[in-house]
């Protein structure tokens, strides 16, 4: 989950670099920054990361910046999952694990705003980072059952689908890849600080080639098809069908993971 926690600290020195911490009223400050508002921040690191960015004030959701790929957000207004109140706002601890979002399990890394546990002051706020845990692997999950659990499809049907899985895992490569080089361009930005956040660059950037890999043996495979009339009445070899799904599994890219 180094991925995650990369960005929450990320998200912690940007946030710090318009000034001092500060809570007025039910309002979020930074400096002079309104934190609730000013969101273009939040958005612009869910873009380069994958992931959704959660900020709260005390235990409440006040803000979030999110991306498809890392699942529905949660709704502002909303107080923190009971982990991250125990870990992150009692303990001052860093949290990293699972939490439930809309009826989902989500990955989850956050850390407190404003205190460490040696000053032993309460958090101003939270900052979490966050993605589906099924988002990614259901796209890819689904797509294999259309492809194989029928035996209905023509083999020119079966083709097709193949065709389309190809086409979006290699979409999800090329994707993986632009946020790379969106979150190298950010990283650049935020100076010695993003430096850390370089490797998680470098990481996104790799699962990008494996997900390329995986449309080529799903095209590999489609090209591998029998054109015969009697081999599209049979159905498809056990091995083969685990051999497609272990491919479609070594392109989908793990959230969190290194």
């Amino acid at each position: 989950m180094d991925r995650a926690v990369h960005a929450t600290a990320l998200c912690e020195q940007i946030v710090r670099g318009h000034g001092e911490l500060r809570r007025q009223d039910d309002r979020l400050f930074a400096g002079d920054v309104d934190l609730a508002r000013e969101r273009q921040g939040l958005q612009q690191i869910a873009s380069a990361t994958g992931l959704g960015i959660n900020l709260y004030l005390g235990n409440r959701r006040i803000a979030n910046g999110s991306v498809p790929e890392a699942g529905a957000p949660p709704r502002v207004g909303d107080l923190a999952p009971p982990q991250l109140i125990e870990q992150v706002s009692r303990r001052r601890n860093l949290f990293s694990g699972t939490v439930q979002y809309n009826g989902r399990a989500y990955l989850s890394a956050a850390r407190p705003l404003g205190s460490t546990q040696a000053d032993g002051l309460a958090p101003v706020g939270i900052v979490e980072a966050y993605q589906d845990q099924q988002f990614l692997s259901g796209v890819i999950s689904d797509l294999t059952r259309q492809v194989l659990a029928s035996q209905h499809f023509t083999l020119e049907a079966q083709t097709a689908v193949l065709h389309n899985a190809s086409s979006i895992i290699d979409n999800v490569s090329r994707r993986l890849q632009l946020l790379a080089l969106n979150g190298n361009i950010l990283a650049a930005q935020a100076g010695p600080h993003g430096r850390a956040f370089r490797v998680v660059c470098r990481e996104m950037s790799s699962l990008g080639i494996q997900a390329r890999r995986a449309a080529h043996e799903v095209e590999r495979y489609a090209g591998e098809v029998p054109g015969s009339a009697d081999a599209a009445d049979t159905p498809a070899d056990a091995s083969e069908v685990q051999s497609t799904q272990e491919a479609a599994g070594a392109g989908t890219p793990r959230a969190f993971t290194t």
